[in-house]
């Protein structure tokens, strides 16, 4: 059987709180800059109310507003949410690890019994010449040198 997306969310391999934790930072992000956008209206409204240019301090207001509302929570929104995605990101590549261990698992025992066949020949090579007898006297069937 296959595995399917529907199966893999069903059976809770497949994580979507990564994706409502993306979607809850950029809603915090388009707040956070409606909120500054309407918090830079009122208080140039309320300069122009006061029938003055914006005097020193009030620009450092402005500026502290825009700053707080356009970058600084954006990016502590971020913060937090890459926080908690970390630990998504974490389990997903442990379970690659695994699947990959798995698999490395399964070609290090397919090189052991190669190794073991080469291994098997050397001695026997080796016992032969010993025996003075030549290497082209030596001839392994499949089944001798297959592993049980």
């Amino acid at each position: 059987m296959r595995n399917s997306s529907l199966v893999d969310f069903i059976a809770f391999r497949k994580m979507i709180t990564p994706w409502i934790v993306i979607y809850l930072f950029w809603i915090a992000t388009a707040i956070s800059w409606i909120e500054g956008y309407r918090q830079l209206i009122e208080w140039s409204d309320l300069s122009q109310q006061q029938g003055s240019m914006p005097n020193d301090a009030q620009a450092v207001v402005l500026l502290l507003i825009f700053s707080l509302f356009f970058i600084v929570i954006p990016v502590v929104a971020r913060l937090f949410c890459e926080t908690l995605i970390v630990f998504f990101v974490m389990n997903s590549s442990l379970t690659d690890i695994r699947s990959y261990g798995r698999k490395a698992i399964g070609i290090l025992d397919q090189m052991d019994s190669s190794l073991r066949i080469i291994n098997t020949d050397v001695e026997i090579a080796v016992m032969s010449e010993d025996e003075s007898e030549g290497w082209e006297d030596i001839n392994l069937d499949e089944e001798d040198t297959k592993l049980t």
